[in-house]
């Protein structure tokens, strides 16, 4: 069957997605220059306190601002990578699931299969279906699923043990070791300046590099059934309108 990829809903998730990473890098950007604005302000305004009093004061005038300090410079920060981090894993899980999804049913002319995919060993199940699916070359990109694991693990113990590390153990710190912005204190992961872009680097990393597999699939199938006619959109074919064209139903789904 010869299929209109572009035309494919599929065709444009992956590129879409990465749209979405720079958008949610600048916006984490200004979140970060936001805190440090803060910080600074409520540190200058300690310290313009302390250097118009009396060193019997300075401890009181400490203690009333360290709250203040320890939210704005730590806690509402870290808060907000933690936000980010989980948001953006859940994304990237969705949209892998959904991209599988829509290849399986404009490509493979198969059912809809985000539901079985998303049951259990999710990472799993996305990577077997690009391997064996798709034909995808896993070991292209094998650094960054790698590290989109670790992720996950991190993810699981923010989502339910708020941030303790109480599984994957080992492979969380070796994680941390090779990743300078990712910290664990006190048995608890913690996320300094620079964690996001990081993880947004390889996000991006890894769907540039889904999206050349992507393009290689393709090139295997025309290869194989050809390429489509393209017709303008007033155009008919055996009196069907173009639109109709892309929907076409076959007993066997294709191989690569």
């Amino acid at each position: 069957m010869k299929i209109d990829f572009f035309a494919c809903s599929f065709f444009h998730v992956l590129h879409g997605f990465k749209r979405e990473l720079h958008n949610i890098k600048n916006f984490h950007s200004h979140s970060e220059i936001y805190w440090e604005n803060v910080g600074d302000e409520i540190q200058n305004s300690m310290n313009g306190e302390l250097n118009d009093a009396d060193k019997e004061h300075h401890e009181s005038i400490v203690d009333a601002y360290v709250e203040e300090l320890i939210y704005a410079q730590s806690v509402s920060p870290n808060f907000h990578r933690e936000t980010i981090l989980v948001s953006l894993y859940n994304q990237v899980e969705f949209t892998l699931l959904r991209y599988c999804s829509l290849v399986n049913q404009e490509v493979m002319q198969q059912h809809d299969n985000f539901d079985k995919l998303s049951n259990r060993s999710v990472l799993k199940n996305i990577a077997d279906y690009l391997d064996f699916t798709c034909r995808f070359n896993s070991d292209s990109y094998h650094e960054e699923w790698q590290y989109l694991r670790c992720i996950k693990f991190i993810r699981n113990c923010l989502v339910h043990s708020n941030g303790i590390i109480l599984k994957n153990v080992d492979e969380i710190q070796t994680f941390c070791n090779e990743n300078n912005h990712f910290n664990i204190i006190n048995k608890s992961i913690h996320l300094e300046n620079g964690a996001i872009n990081d993880l947004i680097s390889v996000l991006l990393r890894l769907f540039e590099k889904l999206d050349t597999e992507k393009d290689l699939f393709i090139g295997r199938y025309v290869a194989k059934y050809g390429v489509p006619e393209i017709l303008l959109p007033n155009s008919t074919i055996a009196g069907k309108n173009f639109s109709e064209g892309a929907h076409i139903s076959v007993k066997n789904p294709p191989s690569l």
